[in-house]
């Protein structure tokens, strides 16, 4: 209390946040390569909308499942499309 009473007043702590690096498996890498305007938008994507998609495919059971949402992800990002968008 009595440093309010004499103005002064406690350094404020910085916040710095560490940009997690998303680690892209390899199948997606090579879908996204065969197609330049899909790897464009994946890649201009915040970390958040690429976790997203990478989560998507990664937690597929099958390899059926995998690759038919990383089919569907490389035609949505072909357009621009977030993986929540309509």
């Amino acid at each position: 209390m009595e440093l309010n009473d004499y103005g002064i007043k406690l350094p404020t702590k910085s916040i710095v946040k560490e940009k997690n690096e998303i680690i892209v498996p390899d199948y997606f890498k090579k879908v996204l390569a065969n197609n330049h305007q899909a790897a464009a938008t994946f890649n201009a994507f915040s970390n958040s909308h690429k976790t997203a998609y990478v989560e998507w495919i990664t937690g597929s059971k099958t390899a059926e499942t995998r690759n038919r949402q990383m089919g569907k992800a490389r035609e949505m990002l072909a357009v621009g499309k977030g993986l929540t968008d309509k």
